[in-house]
């Protein structure tokens, strides 16, 4: 306990003086007094923002390749295009894992 007590100090010290079974039932539901990080517990905590932080950044610059002179919305195989007419995409998020289900039909 510090030098100078605060207000909540001298109220708890008053009721357990004059009202004990009040003061009883009061501390019987009180959580636990708080205790701050410890040094690890800060490190962690830092390391895992920066992480999260080189992920979005990461994220952020993905970017898909294209061919500026070639303009096509479909399919090439063996020399022959087909033009894609309908497109499906199905995304599961499972924490930093991401699952992606595409169907299209083409023509």
């Amino acid at each position: 306990m510090s030098k100078h007590p605060t207000i909540r100090d001298r109220l708890e010290r008053d009721a357990w003086r004059n009202h004990p079974d009040f003061a009883q039932r009061q501390s019987a539901h009180r959580p636990p007094p708080r205790r701050g990080l410890s040094w690890q517990d800060r490190a962690l905590l830092i390391l895992a923002t920066l992480m999260v932080l080189l992920l979005i950044i990461r994220v952020e610059t993905a970017r898909a390749q294209t061919v500026p002179d070639q303009p096509f919305w479909g399919i090439e195989a063996d020399g022959a295009r087909s033009v894609a007419l309908n497109t499906d995409i199905q995304v599961e998020i499972t924490g930093l894992a991401a699952r992606v289900r595409v169907t299209q039909q083409f023509r």
